[in-house]
């Protein structure tokens, strides 16, 4: 008897751990990995337990076996005609050992109270963690980021992901709105919570995100045979899409006497997401379609590439290269104003996030695989790798010295010898609420809502040396032959100077009607392209 009632309290001990766990699991399925995996197992693991104390088997058939099976059919086979099958393999395993999840929230779910109970938990956090990233995007909104950055901030894990776990919670808030019958007080928290989490979804500016949710309503109205909903939710898609149009420009404004004036303005049909200029001809890379040659606003040619196009490049001599979104390179050889010999293609070993061209050789800087320094474009095969260079948002290369920053390492600053980056001369943490951090004239410029500064670097740290409060939210700089040009968030391009003591001057602004992806001054013409779609 004894043994008896202590095997009771032991299973209302797993029970209650059990519990615990799942509580664990649904409050951290919209913010953290880390611990909802340490929630999912835990409570596998104990049911497990339970299972080998009870000898009662805890998981009933749902009735999506033969689904399951099947999708794991599928991986297998994926997996077995893969070019790629180690990392197939690896992609297999997590979605296997992922399924459980299913089984082990209907286990743990002993009645329809603990089921009310899941349900809220699960409601009450993903309604945080949605409040948390509305206020984390309050600067996206206010400052229009979303035309740079083209994805809301990264929060809790990537926005594409935090895009569809809300996605979830709006469409079961929809057909609570749809389906209950209670009170009043139920009906407009059921409502205020949609807002919350609608607004929050948008604010990731993901459309994988947005079109499950479209999917997820539409299958709830149907169900519910809401014919008339489903005809103006239908009606307002179509108007969107007529009235609402996508911004993709070229335009060239003069800077005579630090004055800048537009000059002209051509639409083009692409995503012009990088602008070029030498001599009087000018390369605008039109994303997917191509690479777009004009003179003095005339269009001469349409160069087709094998990809979509981020930004072309003049190497040295007659040599120059296109960074495809892939992250492959084409190397081409100019033989006229608009004919170029395609040469070959390349790639660095990871993905690219950026590239500079400078003494003569590309360093292209890997977000996964570090920095990459092709010497030689009559030799590509003449290349230098450097992995501890790694994760860097933007680097910068003069004639003796590396520059990189990112959110993981901060700023770091190597001593260049033979123009390949040898020892680390200046590093520090990582900076807070920037919009640009920059390397000029040998000196740290950074940004943000509160206006721009100018530090000196040493051994001791960061010295500020310069600044100026009306110059705010910086994000594209260029330097052109006698002043800086930036831009901000504000849709506004300066005309900018440091002189020797280091104060930041304001010569000119001017206000556009969107936001720059790209600018580039040659021979008194300030090129700028646009996108907003």
């Amino acid at each position: 008897m004894s043994n008896n009632l202590a095997n009771q309290k032991t299973i209302r001990l797993l029970d209650y751990i059990i519990f615990t766990f799942i509580i664990i699991f649904l409050g951290s399925l919209t913010n953290s990995i880390f611990v909802n995996q340490l929630g999912y197992y835990g409570a596998l693991v104990f049911i497990i337990a339970k299972y080998i104390l009870t000898k009662e088997n805890p998981f009933e058939k749902t009735g999506l076996e033969l689904a399951l099976l099947l999708f794991i059919l599928a991986e297998i086979l994926s997996t077995i005609f893969s070019l790629n099958q180690p990392q197939a393999f690896q992609n297999l395993l997590k979605r296997i050992l992922l399924l459980p999840i299913i089984y082990t929230l209907v286990s743990g779910t002993i009645d329809i109270k603990r089921g009310k109970i899941f349900f809220k938990t699960y409601v009450a956090f993903a309604l945080i963690s949605c409040l948390i990233y509305l206020y984390m995007s309050y600067d996206y909104w206010i400052y229009n980021k979303y035309a740079i950055t083209e994805s809301g901030p990264s929060l809790f894990n990537y926005p594409i992901t935090a895009g569809e776990l809300i996605s979830f919670t709006i469409v079961f808030l929809f057909a609570f709105i749809i389906n209950e019958k209670g009170n009043n007080k139920v009906k407009l928290f059921n409502i205020a919570a949609f807002i919350i989490a609608s607004l929050a979804l948008i604010s990731t500016y993901k459309r994988t995100g947005w079109i499950g949710t479209a999917a997820g309503i539409l299958a709830v109205l149907i169900m519910k045979k809401q014919w008339k909903l489903i005809g103006i939710g239908t009606a307002a898609v179509i108007l969107l899409f007529l009235f609402e149009k996508t911004v993709s420009n070229y335009s060239i404004y003069s800077v005579e006497k630090n004055k800048l004036e537009e000059l002209t303005a051509i639409e083009t049909d692409g995503r012009p997401f990088d602008v070029f200029a030498e001599d009087s001809l000018t390369y605008v890379s039109d994303f997917e379609n191509g690479l777009l040659i004009y003179h003095s606003a005339k269009f001469l040619k349409k160069i087709e590439l094998p990809g979509a196009i981020n930004k072309f490049r003049k190497w040295k001599d007659d040599f120059y290269v296109a960074n495809l979104a892939d992250s492959r390179f084409l190397l081409f050889k100019k033989r006229t104003d608009v004919e170029f010999q395609f040469l070959s293609e390349f790639i660095s070993p990871g993905y690219v996030n950026s590239f500079e061209i400078k003494n003569g050789c590309l360093y292209v800087n890997d977000s996964d695989s570090g920095l990459t320094i092709f010497r030689n474009p009559e030799n590509i095969n003449d290349t230098i790798r450097l992995s501890k260079i790694n994760s860097n948002k933007l680097i910068k290369v003069d004639s003796t010295k590396l520059f990189c920053y990112s959110d993981i390492f901060g700023i770091r600053i190597f001593e260049l010898r033979n123009k390949v980056p040898s020892n680390e001369i200046f590093t520090s943490k990582i900076l807070e609420q920037k919009s640009i951090v920059d390397f000029i004239n040998d000196k740290i410029f950074i940004s943000n809502k509160n206006g721009s500064e100018i530090y000196n670097y040493s051994p001791n740290g960061l010295e500020i040396v310069g600044s100026n409060n009306n110059l705010k939210n910086v994000y594209l700089i260029q330097t052109g032959e006698e002043n800086l040009y930036m831009s901000g968030y504000d849709r506004k391009l300066y005309v900018v100077n440091i002189d020797s003591t280091c104060k930041i001057n304001i010569l000119s602004e001017f206000q556009t009607a969107n936001l720059a992806s790209s600018i580039f001054e040659n021979g008194n013409r300030l090129h700028f392209t646009a996108v907003k779609e």
